[in-house]
C-alpha cells in the first residue's frame, strides 16, 4: 500500500507473424489476445510468451503455442498421477515426510531430489537477473523430461505394488517435495494451473488460501549430488543409443532383450553403468549389462570389400575373375589385413598377388543378431537372440497394454477388478500361460481365460477388441466385477 506496484518492467520487441513480417489485419496476419486465448489457453500463452528472449521480437507460433500447452498437460497429467496414487494408498504428508524416508531413497529419488533442488538455484539465478526466459525454459526441460519422461518412468513399477508397502511412500513424499517446488516456481508464470493443482494437493499441507501467497522455494543444498546427476545424464544417453538401436531392427522397447554391450574407453561410462546398472537394465529392458573395452567392438563387426577395377584390372587383368571371388570369399580377412597393415597378400593360379587400400572399397558391417547404435562415448549393442523367456515376457507386456487400454475405454477406476479373457494363435497359448501371474496382477484380472476357442470371445458381455500384435490377431474380452 502506498508503494509503486513494480520497480522493473520487462518487454519484449513487437510482435511478429511467423515470417517475421509485423502484424496487420490488412496482411490477413493479425492474431489477436482474445484469439490466442480462445484457442490456447491464458496460461500456455504466458508460457510460450516468457520462454522467448525478452530483448528481442516474438515470432508469434501457433506450433510453439501448442507446445506450451502440452508441456503443461504433461505437468497436469504428473499432478494427476501422484493425486491418484496417494489417495488410493493413504499417504499423508504429514506421517510421511520426506526427511522420515532419506534412508530409504532409491537411487531414482535422489536424483530428482538433486535435480529440483539445482532446478530452484539456477532458476532464481536467472530472475535475479531478469534472464526469464531462461529460467522458464529450464522449468518446462524438467517438468517434462527429468519429472515426466523419466522419473515416473523410473517409479511407476514401484507404484503399482498391491502391496502398501513403505517402498510407495518413499515415491509418494518423493513426489509430493517435487512438485511442491516446481508448482511455486511456475506460480509467477502460469499462475491458473499451478493455483488449481496447489488447491488440491497443498492447501491443507500449507495452510495459506492460494499458492501466491507463498515463497518461492529456496535451494536445498544438502540434497545436490552432481555426481549423481552426472552418472543419470550418461546413462541417458546409453539409454538413447539403445533405443535407437532397437529401432534399426524393429525390435521394440517393450520386448526384453537378454543382453546389452556397451563399447566405451571412457571410465565415467564404465563408473556410471556400475553405480546404475540395475536403472540401465530397467530402462533398456535388459537381463545383462556390460561394458567392454571400445576396441572389442571389433568381435562383433565383420567387413565386406568391393574390388575397384580401376585399379586391379590392369594390374591383373588375367587373373580378375578369380581374384574377385577370392576376394568375396574372403572378404573379412582381406578388410583386417589391409586396416592393419596395409596389404593382403595371396597366391592366385600361382601367382602372388598384393591388394593394396587404393585398390579395394571396404564397408564394414555388425553380426546379424546385433543391434547397433553410436552415441557420444562409444557404441551399444543390443544382442537380438530371443529366448522362449524372452518372446513370453514381451508378449506378455503387449498383452497387459492392450488390456490397460480397455480398462481406460471402460473408464475403470484405478482399483476396479475385472475378469480377461485373451483368444490367442494355439502356438502362442503356453507363453501367455507362463506369464499368468504377471498379466492378471497389471490388469487386476480377479480371472484369466486364455485359449485359442473363437467361441469365448464375448460370452462374458463384457467389451471386446480386436488387437494386432506382431502381425498376429488377438481377441481380448474385458468384464468389469459389479
Amino acid at each position: 500500500y502506498k508503494k509503486a506496484p513494480y520497480k522493473v518492467v520487462l518487454v519484449h520487441g513487437f510482435m511478429l507473424d511467423e515470417k517475421g513480417r509485423e502484424m496487420h489485419k490488412s496482411l490477413g496476419n493479425y492474431v489477436g489476445v482474445d484469439e490466442a486465448v480462445e484457442k490456447a489457453g491464458r496460461d500456455p500463452l504466458r508460457l510460450w510468451l516468457l520462454s522467448n528472449t525478452l530483448w528481442e521480437d516474438v515470432k508469434f507460433s501457433w506450433k510453439e503455442l501448442e507446445e506450451s500447452r502440452r508441456d503443461l498437460s504433461i505437468l497436469w497429467n504428473v499432478a494427476v498421477f501422484a493425486k491418484t496414487y496417494m489417495v488410493l494408498d493413504n499417504f499423508d504428508p504429514y506421517k510421511h515426510s520426506l526427511r522420515e524416508y532419506e534412508s530409504s531413497l532409491h537411487v531414482e529419488d535422489k536424483w530428482i531430489l538433486s535435480r529440483v533442488n539445482n532446478l530452484v538455484k539456477a532458476v532464481l539465478r536467472h530472475m535475479e537477473s531478469y534472464r526469464v526466459h531462461e529460467a522458464v525454459r529450464l522449468i518446462r526441460q524438467f517438468i517434462v523430461e527429468d519429472l515426466s519422461h523419466w522419473y515416473i518412468r523410473l517409479v511407476r513399477p514401484r507404484v503399482w505394488i498391491e502391496e502398501n508397502i513403505a517402498d510407495k511412500m518413499v515415491v509418494y513424499a518423493t513426489l509430493f517435495y517435487v512438485l511442491d517446488r516446481v508448482l511455486r516456481l511456475l506460480a509467477p508464470i502460469t499462475p491458473l494451473i499451478t493455483e488449481y493443482i496447489y488447491q488440491a494437493l497443498y492447501r491443507e499441507y500449507h495452510g495459506r488460501p492460494s499458492i501466491h501467497l507463498l515463497e518461492l522455494p529456496e535451494p536445498d543444498y544438502e540434497l545436490i549430488d552432481e555426481t549423481l546427476e552426472k552418472d543419470m545424464e550418461l546413462v541417458r544417453g546409453i539409454y538413447s543409443a539403445v533405443a535407437s538401436a532397437r529401432m534399426k531392427s524393429s525390435l521394440k522397447l517393450r520386448q526384453p532383450v537378454r543382453r546389452v554391450i556397451i563399447y566405451s574407453s571412457n571410465p565415467e561410462i564404465s563408473e556410471a553403468v556400475e553405480r546404475l546398472v540395475n536403472i540401465v537394465k530397467f530402462v533398456c529392458n535388459a537381463k545383462y549389462v556390460e561394458i567392454v573395452e571400445a576396441s572389442r567392438v571389433e568381435e562383433i563387426k565383420k567387413y565386406k570389400v568391393k574390388p575397384i577395377y580401376k585399379s586391379l584390372g590392369p594390374k591383373y587383368r588375367g587373373l580378375l575373375s578369380e581374384l574377385v571371388k577370392h576376394l568375396e570369399e574372403n572378404s573379412d580377412i582381406v578388410a583386417r589385413s589391409i586396416l592393419k597393415s596395409g596389404v593382403y597378400r595371396c597366391v592366385i593360379v600361382s601367382v602372388e598377388v598384393t591388394i593394396e587400400r587404393d585398390d579395394v572399397e571396404i564397408a564394414p558391417y555388425y553380426l546379424e543378431e546385433y543391434a547397433v547404435s553410436e552415441f557420444e562415448y562409444g557404441i551399444v549393442a543390443v544382442d537380438t537372440k530371443m529366448s522362449i523367456e524372452d518372446l513370453a515376457e514381451g508378449l506378455a507386456r503387449d498383452i497387459v497394454r492392450r488390456v490397460q487400454v480397455m480398462r481406460k475405454m471402460l473408464k475403470l477406476p484405478l482399483t476396479a477388478k475385472v475378469v480377461t479373457v485373451i483368444i490367442a494363435p494355439s502356438e502362442k497359448i503356453q507363453l501367455i500361460e507362463s506369464k499368468r501371474s504377471y498379466i492378471m496382477n497389471e490388469t487386476r484380472s480377479v480371472k484369466l481365460v486364455v485359449s485359442s476357442d473363437l467361441n469365448y470371445a464375448g460370452k462374458l458381455g463384457g467389451l471386446v477388441e480386436k488387437w494386432d500384435i506382431n502381425d498376429e490377431e488377438y481377441i481380448i474380452e474385458v468384464k468389469p466385477i459389479e
